[in-house]
């Protein structure tokens, strides 16, 4: 438990660049390809918001935030999209969960990325 507390605090202070890499390996996911979305997404800007009110590094639309953080048993309040670590945790959660299709910019960043 106290190595758990350790790392969550270490990947909350983490940049990006490093937090996110870590995560998808952590998830199983491809590296390269959560790397690509996140830029594609959001720049890497954590704080970045979407015409639609996507918030975040991987842009999570409110409505699908509220959806996934309840399913996760999570805070759904919206603010903690803007936390890189949430948002990334939660982006995670839904590709596990198979719900990555709405993400709008992944067949474009994978080609960009190859």
């Amino acid at each position: 438990m106290l190595v758990a507390l350790a790392l969550t605090a270490a990947l909350r202070l983490a940049p990006a660049p490093v937090m996110v890499p870590f995560m998808a390996t952590a998830a199983g996911m491809d590296v390269q390809m959560a790397c690509c979305m996140v830029s594609a997404e959001s720049n890497w800007d954590a704080l970045a918001v979407g015409k639609l009110g996507e918030r975040g590094l991987w842009q999570i639309h409110p409505q699908t935030w509220a959806w996934a953080r309840e399913k996760m048993g999570a805070d759904t309040d919206f603010a903690l999209a803007f936390d890189a670590l949430e948002n990334t945790t939660t982006a995670l959660w839904l590709i596990g969960e198979g719900y990555s299709h709405w993400w709008s910019t992944y067949p474009v960043c994978m080609e960009g990325c190859r």
